[in-house]
């Protein structure tokens, strides 16, 4: 069907390729600015009290330990069972509703930050995260909490290398590769440093009345930069679509500056972007960018923003940090992924997804490779030494020092294995770390 054909609109799960489409996930953020009670929650005294307690519980029970940069063992908790909370659970299950078939993002304010300890508030947002999803490895290390935060190299991401996460630039529109990403402030920036969000749908229907031409553009094959994480036998760039029709979702996967970096580094073999890519871009950007479209929001110490990436993107303004390293700023960031949350065009997103692109996202598999990442979970609980000995083992596999082997459950695992390096699986590191490449 051409972008031009169709005209009636349609929902998610009965989308018509090319025609308009409605529903909660169709929203403005200049009205949204006016419905902040039905996508903000600030945690109560009663909830924080609650959370803290799970975190004890949690700590004393997995008996989780810190070996140099690195906790062990809380990858271990994976079910919402063992990290109860009756107080916060309806909060979250609503969250999670409003993430997977609402508007596709949503807040939780007043985590105590400033009176936790680092370990205290990591415990607390995977546990929060287990409610939500399944924690994927966000590098080739297994860092299943990234940190999003100025490292000090290419500040100004001039290099097309750089990953911008690292630098104080403005990271323009995108999406991350997982179902929902969570970040976590800790600090704000010395000034800048805003967030925005904007619904892919609502881009969508602005796009297909100024320009069908651009939406068929998007619908088409764009190449992008793997930016230096290359799986084995995989070239350093890919081919995928912007928009994806398929099984009734539109689904929007928007990478902004990989599409120009990865003509930018290969020019040999990546086409430069025609004119009418161009032209899609700036318009997609201009949509989005629209007063009336996106919604801005400055994050505050204690705040998790969690967004679904199939029909949201979001961007961060550039910043100035502080001279002081505690004062820099700091975010935690989760990449969950949510079995039979929609259906993926495998063909399109295993080029950057891998295995984690099937319906079930392969959650079995990747507990079986954390498993294989932990030195605790098949140790009889008297091999303290012995387990001792195996964190250090891992802790330096992380680091990048030795090779642990990967394990667990034939060819979907060994992929999955292939795709996050085999090495370093439940790794979480406790800061940000130079070489630290986290996928976009």
């Amino acid at each position: 069907m051409s972008p031009t054909a169709a005209v009636t609109s349609s929902r998610q799960g009965s989308v018509v390729p090319y025609a308009p489409i409605c529903g909660p996930d169709v929203w403005y953020g200049q009205q949204q600015c006016q419905q902040q009670e039905q996508w903000v929650h600030t945690l109560t005294a009663a909830q924080v009290q609650e959370l803290e307690a799970a975190v004890v519980a949690v700590q004393q029970r997995l008996q989780l330990r810190t070996h140099g940069n690195y906790i062990t063992g809380l990858m271990r908790l994976r079910d919402p069972a063992q990290f109860p909370l009756p107080l916060l659970s309806p909060v979250l299950a609503a969250m999670k509703q409003e993430l997977t078939a609402g508007r596709g993002f949503y807040l939780i304010k007043g985590l105590p930050v400033e009176h936790w300890s680092v370990e205290q508030v990591m415990v607390a947002y995977w546990g929060i995260g287990v409610h939500l999803g399944v924690a994927i490895p966000q590098n080739q290390k297994g860092h299943l909490i990234g940190h999003v935060k100025g490292v000090g190299v290419d500040p100004l991401c001039q290099n097309p290398a750089t990953r911008i996460y690292m630098t104080r630039a403005a990271q323009p529109w995108h999406v991350d590769s997982c179902d929902i990403v969570g970040l976590l402030c800790l600090q704000p920036a010395k000034s800048g440093g805003q967030s925005s969000w904007a619904s892919s749908s609502a881009i969508y229907n602005e796009l297909l009345t100024a320009s069908p031409e651009a939406v068929a553009a998007l619908a088409g094959s764009w190449y992008l930069d793997r930016k230096g994480e290359l799986p084995p036998g995989k070239l350093p760039y890919f081919v995928m679509p912007v928009l994806h029709f398929h099984q009734g979702f539109l689904t929007v996967s928007f990478h902004d500056s990989y599409y120009q970096a990865a003509a930018a580094r290969f020019p040999a073999q990546v086409p430069p972007l025609t004119p009418t890519q161009q032209a899609a871009l700036a318009l997609f950007n201009e949509a989005a960018n629209k007063d009336d479209v996106r919604l801005d929001y400055w994050l505050e110490p204690g705040d998790m923003q969690f967004v679904n990436n199939h029909n949201v993107v979001h961007m961060r303004s550039q910043f100035e940090d502080w001279e002081e390293p505690s004062k820099k700023r700091h975010l935690l960031r989760l990449q969950l992924v949510v079995p039979g949350l929609r259906p993926l065009p495998a063909a399109a997103f295993e080029a950057l997804w891998g295995p984690l692109a099937a319906d079930d996202r392969c959650v079995q598999q990747l507990a079986a490779l954390a498993d294989a990442g932990d030195p605790e979970q098949q140790q009889p609980a008297a091999a303290h030494e012995d387990a001792s000995r195996r964190h250090a083992e891992q802790a330096a596999a992380a680091a990048g020092d030795v090779a642990v082997p990967s394990a667990g459950g034939g060819a979907v695992s060994a992929a999955l294995a292939a795709r996050f390096g085999g090495s370093g699986m439940g790794c979480i590191p406790l800061d940000a770390e130079l070489g630290n490449k986290l996928r976009d």
